[in-house]
């Protein structure tokens, strides 16, 4: 897994399915730096969210709210981006919904 970056500033998840709309693609800001462990991430954050039952483009469009939820937050703390996004404190949020 990896960011699509089609637009300029912007990065988003893109999802192949069979039918009319068969590349429906989701965009967010792009952050200020590319964070290793963050396709690991989103894809254990995808499979959460299906095994609860949401269907695939939901749980997608969570991951990747989600993934830059907590890029934001290790920006904010300072860490470096080498080090990776520190999700932890925000797994929470992921149980709420």
């Amino acid at each position: 897994l990896t960011g699509v970056g089609l637009r300029p500033g912007a990065i988003g998840r893109g999802l192949l399915r069979p039918g009319p709309q068969a590349h429906p693609f989701c965009y967010g800001q792009a952050g200020a730096g590319q964070f290793p462990g963050t396709g690991d991430l989103f894809a254990s954050v995808v499979l959460g969210a299906m095994l609860r039952g949401e269907p695939l483009e939901t749980a997608a469009q969570r991951a990747a709210e989600f993934v830059q939820r907590c890029a934001a937050h290790t920006l904010a703390l300072g860490t470096p981006v080498l080090e990776g996004v520190q999700f932890e404190p925000l797994l929470g949020e992921l149980m709420q919904r």
